[in-house]
């Protein structure tokens, strides 16, 4: 079977900020994206510490491989997880829109989800409030 040519793919819509707002939550000044294998990383300073020659070393890769190592000229990158991987806000590979199709797809069924998981845990720590108050009870009446 012949593989298929990652450019010759339809490109992936951005995924909204909505969802990138919900997924991200630290930021730094260079890391991957887990979900393509892309390296991002930041220009400036923007209070980053780069070790020595690290920043230079990655502008040189980014002449040489500009889709492989993504330049930002904003101060830090933003970045979450998202199915266990690291995805890198703004990266073009646009894989975390394929996550919030979804998620929005079947927000029903998800939603029923934690409807019936919550549940299962209201009810079972329900039970151990009470298998714990009647331990209490009878150490009570031991004393």
């Amino acid at each position: 079977m012949a593989k298929k040519n990652p450019a010759a793919q339809k490109q992936l819509p951005e995924p909204s900020q909505e969802f990138m707002d919900a997924v991200t939550h630290a930021s730094s000044g260079v890391n991957d994206c887990q979900l393509c294998g892309r390296t991002h990383f930041i220009t400036c300073n923007g209070g980053f510490d780069w070790e020595d020659g690290i920043q230079e070393n990655l502008m040189e890769k980014a002449r040489r491989e500009p889709d492989k190592y993504i330049a930002h000229s904003e101060d830090s990158i933003r970045w979450g997880y998202i199915d266990g991987k690291q995805v890198v806000e703004g990266c073009p590979c646009n894989q975390a829109t394929r996550y919030e199709r979804l998620f929005w797809r079947d927000r029903h069924t998800i939603q029923r989800y934690y409807q019936n998981k919550s549940a299962k845990m209201k009810s079972d720590a329900e039970k151990a409030a009470q298998l714990s108050g009647n331990v209490t009870k009878s150490l009570e009446t031991l004393k």
